[in-house]
């Protein structure tokens, strides 16, 4: 039996973070004696009072025609209990259908549940996440495996390590228990010695089969917007039975600092939070402030605590003349010392008079950039560098001095927080401003005695680019398109701490153009804008030599979910709007694209209505003529097409009518987007593009059929290939978290279907929205080069931010000197060298990895298994390239294919493969269930062909890993791959390799031949500088780093995350 300890006052101070009168919700939570098991039975939790969130009030509906007809269908109780050691969680869910078929950060889509800490307590009403909070998910998937994810600002402890977890379904009783152990070092930086006071809340996700329609919530602030203001309050009990002091309190951990400006007086608040579980009685507290010993504040006031949560606070208005400086916090009670902290006071002192150093700076770069242009040397880094100080400088100044702050398009006064943060990025911003300022001082120095060196970027006309074999060019001079600053064509909170007029944003956009071009960026969008203003930005970023985009276009852009018996109307009204704005949109011919679409995987919901029925028979009767052929196929008995209904999209559901849903769904979704952009080539013969996210790649429309890219690429999106994407720094395994594999896998299955058409990247998420987490220059400088290697020849970088574009709590790439500096470097750069990197997308490779629609459609391991693969693939020294079953036949242009996993596969496919195999493939297959079906879920024989290990087939070889998918690690991929190229003699003209001779682990090292000699690129993902060696059966004449323009050596040293592009000559 647990015991349960109770009875105590907790008083609780937080300096400048809590609002309102109110705390909302509270609870209070004991402590048990012995740890709780983990293992999804409740039996441990019989003395625990649970908490229900089984009433109207708790539900939340997600999708608007969604409803629950009784508690039966989704009704729960949570339960909480802590020791000295862990936090423990438990959530019994009655739900008539269980349903989760997703892994990894995509468990919401089904059943699960999620909940979040705010662990100081400190969140502001209307804002997301910051350091301090965390968020968790819990699923039971394929109803026996649980799954948990989680989501933290901060890298280490987003890997929730020593969580413990479990779940458990009873069919019988319908019934999901979640259960879970939270070690508190999980969730520092709350103390329960400090602050036994912590933000709570969390959802129970439902999906029936037909998408996430509904949950239940202990209060908003997950689902949708993330607002942990909105949390419950979790109060724990003393957990020292000991402990004989009935009133206690507490400072929390943060609020060590507090931040005023020189110009301003400031007022500081200071709100309680008095935890109580005794009867309510009179309490008079005392607040006093001392500086150097001396008491400077003192206020006393009378509350009645209540059972429960109480608040109340105290408010000092600061003397300017004492600050900055340290002080000392005392709270009394009824005349007794109850606690006592130290604050740190601090001012933008320091900031400003830095500033005068940036100044000084500047002006001295000004006179030798100056003389640079009298003497007619062309120094664009140098000017760069100097748009950088002249940018950051203004801001930086702009941000001491504001008042007020714009977040989600609302203004409000700056708290403390927002002060204390401000003030931070102000001094890493100048830190690094006054470092590099210095540095390209005596850089354009050097140059002006020695302007051979000067490194030189092409400049183009915009109005003049074409598109030839993957890239753009003007003439023969290749093209790299890298924007930042620029996008969305919105600059509303860059300049102004007030709700902007109309012509302010227009001039402020004006001269951003001008601006970003001085840092060497190339390309604008401005879909954000009205059709006249964009055609005015357009002709500006024109004379810049800065091509331009129409990427974000809501007025073009779908308005999002619909079903197919609304196409027509979709249609009707798309082309209205068209003829309205796209002929002023487009007659500028420095615009080079349309955005027609975004994120198409979202276009068609599943909707059984009469039409959207009669839809799906036609289709069907089309594909099969007769009803007797779909029999055959479905293995069903249906007495006509007019008994066939939309399938229900859970994967308990019959797979072949799923397989054909899917196909008709991609049918529908394709020719949807062939009649947009008709419509849209009507009024303009501007390339058009789509806007797939690229983890739409792999996910599925209505959360159980997948959309085929291909045909959308083949038929519709065939002139530029667009999408939006994300480097997020996520993995431990690489350097500075690396984590793109998704990413760059997407490239390269692009490029795979098209090699002649380039890829641009419209939306950039480079850093992650709000992310306070530091990104450094050579991330971002790394991420931008990774991304055109594979193929990309425009990106847009990410930084809108939610309406707080400029300001320091967005964290978007524009706020942090380093980081546009990375950016506007690697622009120059990229531009500089396009005519070396043209070939890489394009270059040969002998592997290939299939990719076949049916399994993506209902394989659950297919995709982490295309992704394991690919990663243990990417560091083998060559092109990764993807076959998909359309373009089977291009499988005589490859030596290996790769198989992971794949359960479906149409006959004629197979056929074909095994076929190859004989005349001399190497097919290399994993997977317990591998090819075992065809596409149509009908099972197949594969002994005669399948034997666990490698084996001849013909000329060939098989080589079988039917390990399963936990069995399987991305180094296995590696080390096989690594053996198949050496049993195949494959191997580089020019190798990259360890000192031992062996192949580097994360390194990605690329070969192309040119004109000039042989292009080597090398990027070190690794955590660990490598010392590596060039190696060739010819002797190496010269060795080139581009980047630098300095000679290198056969041997070298390479940081973590550090490219270097060779230009290589040899006696062959």
């Amino acid at each position: 039996m647990l015991k349960i300890f109770t009875g105590i006052i907790i008083l609780v101070i937080y300096v400048g973070s809590m609002k309102g009168d109110t705390l909302g919700k509270q609870y209070l939570i004991n402590p048990v004696t012995s740890p709780i098991s983990i293992d999804g039975y409740l039996e441990d939790w019989k003395d625990i009072q649970p908490i229900d969130i089984s009433s109207g009030d708790n539900l939340r509906i997600i999708v608007p025609t969604a409803w629950r007809e009784t508690e039966d269908d989704l009704n729960a109780k949570i339960y909480l209990a802590f020791d000295k050691n862990n936090l423990y969680f438990a959530c019994r869910v009655k739900d008539n259908i269980h349903n989760n078929q997703w892994d990894g950060f995509n468990i919401w889509q089904g059943d699960c549940i999620q909940f979040a800490f705010d662990t100081l307590v400190n969140a502001k009403e209307n804002t997301s996440y910051d350091e301090d909070d965390c968020e968790y998910g819990l699923a039971l998937l394929n109803g026996n495996k649980s799954y948990l994810t989680c989501y933290h600002k901060n890298k280490e402890r987003a890997k929730g390590k020593n969580i413990k977890y479990a779940g458990r379904r009873n069919e019988e009783k319908k019934e999901t228990v979640y259960e879970l152990m939270i070690p508190w070092e999980s969730l520092k930086p709350f103390d329960m010695n400090s602050c036994p006071l912590i933000g709570f809340s969390c959802i129970i996700m439902d999906n029936d089969g037909n998408g996430l329609e509904k949950g239940l919530e202990l209060t908003p602030g997950i689902a949708g917007n993330k607002r942990p203001s909105q949390f419950a309050k979790l109060a724990f009990s003393q957990y020292d039975q000991k402990n004989t002091n009935k009133e206690r309190g507490y400072f929390p951990p943060q609020g060590t600092e507090l931040c005023s400006l020189s110009s301003q007086t400031p007022v500081f608040s200071f709100p309680f939070a008095f935890i109580s579980d005794s009867e309510p009685k009179n309490v008079r507290f005392c607040f006093e402030i001392e500086k150097d010993g001396k008491n400077i504040f003192s206020q006393e006031k009378e509350i009645k605590l209540i059972k429960g949560l109480n608040n109340i606070s105290f408010e000092y208005k600061a003397d300017p003349l004492l600050l900055p400086g340290n002080l000392h916090l005392a709270v009394k009670i009824n005349a007794k010392l109850l606690t006592e902290k130290d604050i740190n006071l601090i001012n933008d002192t320091s900031a400003l008079k830095n500033l005068s150093l940036i100044e000084q700076d500047m002006e001295a770069l000004r006179k030798l950039l100056s003389t640079a242009e009298e003497k007619k040397i062309s120094l664009p880094y140098q000017k760069s560098r100097l748009t950088l100080l002249e940018d950051f400088y203004d801001y930086i100044k702009l941000e001491l001095s504001r008042e007020k702050i714009m977040q989600d398009y609302a203004l409000r006064p700056m708290s403390n927080q927002d002060r204390c943060k401000m003030l931070k990025r102000a001094e890493e911003n100048i830190k690094y401003l006054l470092d590099t300022g210095r540095k390209t001082i005596t850089e354009t120095e050097e140059l002006l005695k020695s302007p051979e060196k000067a490194l030189q970027v092409p400049a183009y006309d915009p109005r003049k680019i074409t598109i030839k074999n993957g890239n753009f060019y003007v003439g023969t001079q290749p093209l790299v398109l890298i924007g930042a600053c620029t996008g969305f064509g919105e600059f509303r909170f860059f300049k102004f701490d007030k709700m902007s007029s109309h012509e302010e944003i227009v001039k402020a956009t004006m001269e951003r153009i001008d601006t970003d071009s001085r840092y060497g960026f190339n390309l604008s969008d401005y879909g954000r804008s009205t059709p006249e203003e964009a055609r005015a930005y357009i002709a500006k970023a024109a004379e810049h030599g800065s091509a331009s985009s129409i990427i974000g276009m809501v007025k073009l852009m779908d308005k999002g979910l619909t079903t197919p018996c609304e196409i027509d109307k979709r249609l009707r009204e798309k082309e209205i709007i068209v003829k309205e704005n796209v002929p002023i949109y487009t007659k500028d011919a420095a615009l080079l694209s349309l955005k027609i679409a975004g994120e198409i995987s979202l276009a068609f919901k599943r909707c059984a209505c009469p039409v959207c029925t009669e839809k799906y028979r036609v289709w069907l009767e089309k594909k099969y003529g007769t009803i007797d052929n779909l029999n055959k196929r479905w293995e069903s008995d249906c007495a006509s097409f007019n008994n066939i209904n939309i399938p229900e999209l859970n994967k308990q559901f019959p797979y072949p009518p799923l397989f054909d849903y899917s196909s008709y769904m991609q049918d529908i979704t394709t020719d949807y987007y062939k009649s947009v952009k008709a419509i849209f080539k009507k009024e303009s013969n501007k390339p058009v593009q789509s806007y797939q996210q690229v983890w739409r790649l792999f996910c599925q429309v209505d959360k159980v059929v997948s959309l085929n890219f291909e045909d959308l690429v083949d038929e519709v999106f065939n002139e530029i290939i667009g999408f939006d994407g994300s480097m997020f720094f996520e993995d431990e395994e690489y350097a500075y978290g690396w984590n793109a594999i998704s990413e760059i896998l997407s490239y390269d299955y692009y490029k795979s279907l098209k090699p002649g058409r380039p890829l641009w990247q419209g939306e950039f998420h480079i850093i992650k929205d709000a992310d306070p987490s530091y990104y450094s220059y050579d991330y971002i400088y790394a991420c931008l080069w990774q991304s055109v290697l594979h193929g990309v020849r425009a990106i847009q970088i990410w930084q809108w931010s939610h309406g707080d574009f400029a300001h320091v709590v967005a964290n978007n790439i524009c706020t942090r000197a380093e980081t546009l500096d990375a950016a506007a470097r690697a622009s120059l750069d990229l531009r500089r060298l396009a005519p070396y990197i043209t070939d890489f997308p394009q270059a040969k490779s002998p592997i290939a990895i299939f990719w076949p629609s049916p399994s993506i459609y209902s394989n659950d391991y297919y995709i982490p298994m295309l992704k394991k693969c690919y990663e243990g693939s990417f560091f083998v020294g060559f092109p990764v390239r993807f076959i998909t079953e359309k373009r089977i036949k291009q499988l005589s242009e490859y030596k290996i294919l790769a198989i992971p996993h794949v359960r479906r596969i149409s006959n004629d496919s197979l056929t074909q493969i095994l076929e190859w195999v004989k005349n001399g493939g190497y097919l290399f297959v994993t997977g317990p269930e591998a090819l075992s079906q065809d596409n149509y879920g009908k099972k197949r024989d594969t002994s005669d062909f399948l034997k666990d290990g490698i084996h001849s087939f013909g000329k060939g070889k098989i080589s079988f890993f039917k390990k399963p998918y936990d069995n399987i690690k991305i180094t296995d991929f590696f080390n096989e791959f690594v053996k198949i190229f050496k049993d195949l003699n494959i191997k580089r003209d020019i190798e990259v390799l360890e000192k031992d001779g062996s192949l580097p682990w994360a390194v990605e090292t690329r070969e192309v031949e040119s004109d000039e000699g042989k292009i080597v690129y090398i990027l070190n993902l690794s955590k660990n500088t490598k010392s590596l060696q060039l190696k060739s059966g010819h002797k190496l004449m010269t060795i080139t780093n581009l980047i630098k323009n300095q000679p290198f050596s056969e041997n070298f040293i390479i940081k973590p995350m550090e490219i270097l592009l060779l230009k290589i000559t040899d006696t062959h």
